[in-house]
């Protein structure tokens, strides 16, 4: 299984290429979002016991999934089409085959007549994330 988030403000496709991955202002950030409603750490994904989960870093401005405020440290399991709102960034949650991944990218790189969305590819290896 493969992970990506599509960032729905800034318009990029952002691959989960290791665990844990941190979202967050620091330049040490797996993606880092330059926005002062971005806390330096402001979310964790990960990947446990055969799941994707994310985690809010207890950042100012939480982490919102479907609608729901994460508990500051406690993981959360997340699916395929769930919405997470980092401060005011909102990221789109696909998990899938490698194969349906890379279609999707394909997809939304032909879509795209200009080069407002950013892509980076899938990592090269099938199988599990690095940790």
């Amino acid at each position: 299984m493969a992970i990506l988030l599509v960032d729905r403000v800034l318009k990029r496709i952002v691959p989960i290429h290791k665990t844990p991955f941190v979202v967050g202002r620091h330049s040490s950030s797996d993606y880092q979002l330059r926005s002062p409603l971005i806390s330096r750490t402001h979310c964790t994904f990960d990947y446990m016991d055969g799941s994707f989960v994310v985690s809010d870093a207890g950042s100012r401005n939480g982490t919102v999934v479907n609608g729901k405020s994460l508990d500051p440290g406690k993981w959360l399991q997340i699916q395929d089409g769930d919405r997470l709102f980092v401060g005011h960034i909102e990221l789109l949650v696909r998990i899938g085959s490698r194969i349906e991944l890379e279609h999707l990218l394909s997809a939304l790189d032909d879509s795209a007549t200009d080069s407002s969305v950013a892509t980076h590819g899938l990592p090269e290896q099938e199988g599990s994330i690095q940790k």
